[in-house]
């Protein structure tokens, strides 16, 4: 894990208190990656590290998300079932659309696909980048959420 606290299913805290230990130490990667999906909300020019990262296997339930590291964004899986980024401390910059929706979670599959379930185990939102094998979500300082994976 290279030092890094990790996002884990178990542990994964309220939206309202994440952000203190959730931060990955050092840049993005150290192998070398490429983006294969991006909201395209870049907000500044803002560079930083740590990044703040979902990797394989890691989701967010209804009421979870995760903070850019500089805090100023937040990814929240919120309760009407939007999986959606915000700049604080309310400024909506993406959503999936799911709103209404009965989505139990979002979760950074193993293929590299980020997924939105529903309660039955239906696929409601999918970011369609499956075949990326250990490809991760970034929510990154500059206001884009990304999915890198490895090269």
């Amino acid at each position: 894990m290279n030092g890094a606290v990790q996002f884990v299913r178990r542990a994964l805290l309220p939206a309202a208190c994440l952000g203190v230990a959730m931060t990955q130490a050092g840049p993005v990667s150290a192998a070398p990656v490429k983006v294969v999906w991006a909201s395209n909300t870049f907000q500044s020019g803002e560079q930083c590290d740590p990044q703040t990262k979902l990797l394989a296997g890691d989701y967010l339930s209804r009421g979870y998300g995760v903070y850019s590291a500089n805090h100023t964004y937040h990814l929240l899986m919120q309760d009407d079932g939007n999986l959606a980024l915000y700049r604080a401390p309310s400024q909506l910059l993406w959503a999936t659309g799911t709103g209404g929706q009965a989505i139990k979670h979002a979760i950074m599959q193993a293929d590299g696909n980020l997924v939105l379930y529903d309660y039955a185990g239906n696929v409601k939102w999918s970011s369609n980048t499956q075949g990326h094998r250990g490809a991760f979500l970034v929510v990154q300082c500059d206001g884009n959420l990304v999915i890198y994976a490895p090269t």
